[in-house]
């Protein structure tokens, strides 16, 4: 406790900042010691859950270079540092949707369940009816009364449905108080238009290129949120 003291006397009487690498917190709830270091961080700690849904595009585009593969893959990854008071469910999507897992709480016996579910989605022919994912994820967020709400959508971004049509969907869905997020699969081609589906649901974009970076900027997406760091819409 001595050096969080001193930590706190170098941000608060000297003005400095404060940055941290790595794991932050034990699983020690209360503990003077973390919350008197909370304080001192720019994003705080908190316990309450998260409802997420992963909303995985499966159209045949991505079937190029292992895209799915790379993103089942991060989804597992990533699912292992997902806590017991969140939930998850899991909306794919090419020309209609499927729910592979409604909104399911993400306790440790649950977590076998849901790998199960991401490793058995299987690529489609279909094209990228993104539309169509996105109201039925927003679907699953209706009936939670959890306040941080999310949709990570991954996808290399070329759907059918024209960029205004999208970006007024998304805002509608970021007007509800849920954050919507892009993680880019390796397509160049979906750079512009998901970075800026990304501002209009108050969300955070990402560009990757193989499992571990999906799982690493998945975590960025539904971990971390910065409330005075959102990316201002378009005017």
């Amino acid at each position: 406790e001595s050096f969080v003291s001193s930590l706190k006397s170098l941000v608060s009487n000297a003005g400095k900042s404060l940055f941290t690498f790595g794991a932050t917190y034990s699983n020690v709830e209360n503990s003077l010691s973390s919350l008197s270091y909370s304080d001192l961080l720019p994003i705080q700690y908190t316990s309450e859950g998260r409802a997420i849904v992963l909303l995985i595009d499966r159209s045949s585009s991505m079937q190029e270079n292992d895209k799915l593969l790379k993103v089942k893959e991060g989804a597992v990854q990533c699912l292992d540092l997902l806590g017991e008071e969140d939930y998850l469910s899991i909306v794919t999507f090419q020309n209609n949707t499927d729910v592979a897992l409604s909104l399911t709480q993400t306790t440790k016996e649950n977590k076998k369940i849901i790998e199960e579910k991401i490793l058995a989605i299987e690529e489609a022919e279909g094209g990228t009816q993104l539309s169509y994912g996105l109201s039925a994820a927003q679907s699953q967020l209706a009936a939670s009364k959890l306040d941080n709400k999310q949709i990570v959508c991954l996808t290399d971004g070329i759907p059918f449905e024209s960029e205004t049509d999208l970006k007024t969907q998304v805002s509608e869905i970021a007007s509800e108080g849920i954050i919507v997020s892009f993680i880019n699969i390796a397509s160049q081609q979906g750079v512009s238009l998901l970075k800026s589906l990304a501002q209009f649901g108050n969300g955070q974009y990402f560009y990757c290129n193989n499992a571990q970076e999906i799982s690493k900027n998945m975590l960025s997406s539904i971990i971390v949120v910065v409330s005075n760091t959102v990316i201002q819409r378009e005017t």
